[in-house]
């Protein structure tokens, strides 16, 4: 029997073994850094300004990324969805703000749950049941994506830490999972397939995180030419303290990789293309990771705003863990990097 996230009023904190029951945010006894209880007026107003929720979910083979999420941060609602195909290098891509979130639902991580973005004719769904995750985008009738992710052969990544002086983050990932379905490009239906390469990563991240927030974060899913499914989740700059979220998947099996560094090594504008060195210091972790095309946004309100960047991206070098050694010669992946004032 597992059990929910928060206990006593307090988050549990590490890495899970089995993910929490419920992520029961409104359990979360609210505090000031002067160790004071947040009651009426200001509780309220942190609990719908301070709490932040995103869905993620990227689908790929080695030559089509479709990524898709739902962002709840209080003050404002966000979707977004692309598809980028890396032969034409072009890309199709819809994305909308809600002021106050506004059709915005996201419910956490569950057995049962379900996450909608709607503005106008575009709608994001979401939706988990019985160990899978059901997506669908729609835009003016039609339907861009439907997609049916398989979620029970992937072991999940569980991890929560404290964050500033009184909030704490909370992820929930899995890659390289089994997945189909299909998407529109340019009005055609292609079928996404195992025989096709397709493989999912699944992202749910939530918490009361820190007023100035940054990070750098990879994540690819691939089949290798030895026949092997591969994972990555590697992030430098959030959720770090009492354990990170660096992961290896192989075959499903998820191993725990130290804590990684984001080197940007060259960079060149006007071909909007970088090249960065991922490595750990013991050095079982090193990889060069060249980025093409960008989902990129910029919001800046002030008091609020935030600025990123999603580059699809191919991986290069070796990974190390329990005696095993991952080599990655160009798999496809996305690298991100974002700030946030929020």
């Amino acid at each position: 029997m597992t059990t929910p996230l928060i206990v006593n009023g307090q988050p549990r904190y590490g890495r899970f073994k089995a993910t929490p029951s419920v992520i029961n945010v409104n359990d979360f006894r609210l505090m000031s850094p002067f160790n004071q209880p947040l009651t009426g007026f200001k509780a309220a107003l942190k609990r719908k300004f301070g709490f932040k929720s995103f869905q993620f979910i990227g689908i790929n083979n080695q030559d089509v990324m479709i990524g898709l999420a739902i962002v709840d941060l209080g003050w404002v609602g966000n979707g977004f969805f692309y598809i980028y195909d890396k032969k034409t290098n072009t890309a199709q891509e819809f994305s909308a703000l809600q002021p106050l979130a506004r059709n915005t639902t996201i419910e956490n991580p569950a057995d049962q749950a379900h996450s909608v973005f709607q503005k106008g004719d575009f709608k994001i769904e979401i939706t988990r049941a019985n160990q899978k995750r059901i997506v669908k985008v729609t835009k003016a009738k039609q339907c861009l994506l439907d997609a049916t992710v398989e979620l029970s052969q992937v072991e999940p990544l569980a991890l929560c830490n404290p964050t500033g002086a009184t909030g704490w983050t909370y992820t929930q990932k899995q890659t390289a999972e089994e997945v189909c379905g299909y998407y529109l490009d340019q009005g055609q239906r292609v079928e996404i397939t195992p025989e096709a390469g397709f493989l999912a990563a699944t992202d749910d991240s939530c918490g009361y995180l820190n007023y100035r927030t940054s990070w750098h974060w990879l994540s690819v899913s691939a089949t290798l030419a030895s026949g092997q499914r591969v994972g990555l989740n590697f992030a430098m700059g959030v959720n770090q303290g009492f354990g990170t979220e660096n992961a290896l998947w192989i075959d499903g099996k998820i191993f725990e990789i130290p804590p990684v560094m984001f080197e940007l090594l060259e960079e060149d504008k006007a071909v909007n293309s970088s090249t960065w060195r991922v490595y750990s210091a013991d050095q079982s972790v090193d990889l060069t990771v060249k980025t093409g095309w960008c989902r990129q946004e910029t919001i800046n309100f002030g008091l609020v705003a935030s600025h990123f960047n999603q580059w699809m991206s191919s991986a290069y070098g070796s990974i190390t863990c329990e005696g095993q050694t991952v080599v990655l010669n160009g798999e496809m992946g996305l690298l991100e990097k974002h700030f946030a004032k929020w």
